[in-house]
């Protein structure tokens, strides 16, 4: 975990590599989430940021073709991209929204990048995922009078 300190904000960023798709690895994520709410914010009633941070790299396994799904809470809108790259998405049946919720983070942005490119083609790799969720702490940072 990290925590830049601006003036009269904070941003905390959370770093978690999901080294495989599987419940275990998801709910070491929200773990951390958890941990960090609980722990690692200094002032709650500061205004700032969460921001969540992950990579992934797609595999053989259902659960690893679900990442996207659960991360998002829905299939990519480019998912015939993945397909083809030969990449064969399954929907998530949770999605981490439902999980990181009850801890108070609602009305994330959540998104995926391909960073990565084909050197044959130059197109992004699907097969890996940089994963960001973005919240909002606290009051809010732009109020109009």
């Amino acid at each position: 975990m990290y925590k830049l300190q601006l003036d009269d904000s904070a941003i905390y960023i959370l770093a978690h590599r999901l080294l495989s798709g599987n419940n275990a690895c998801r709910d070491a994520l929200v773990r951390d989430v958890a941990w960090l709410l609980n722990n690692g914010i200094t002032d709650p009633s500061e205004p700032g940021r969460v921001i969540i941070v992950s990579d992934h790299w797609i595999d053989r396994t259902n659960a690893s073709k679900a990442v996207p799904s659960w991360w998002l809470g829905h299939q990519p809108i480019h998912a015939d991209a993945y397909r083809a790259q030969g990449i064969r998405l399954v929907s998530a049946t949770t999605s981490l929204s439902d999980a990181i919720s009850p801890l108070g983070l609602t009305e994330g942005r959540y998104r995926i990048f391909h960073p990565l490119f084909r050197i044959k083609d130059s197109l992004p790799l699907h097969k890996y995922l940089l994963m960001t969720a973005t919240f909002s702490l606290g009051l809010e940072e732009h109020t109009t009078v």
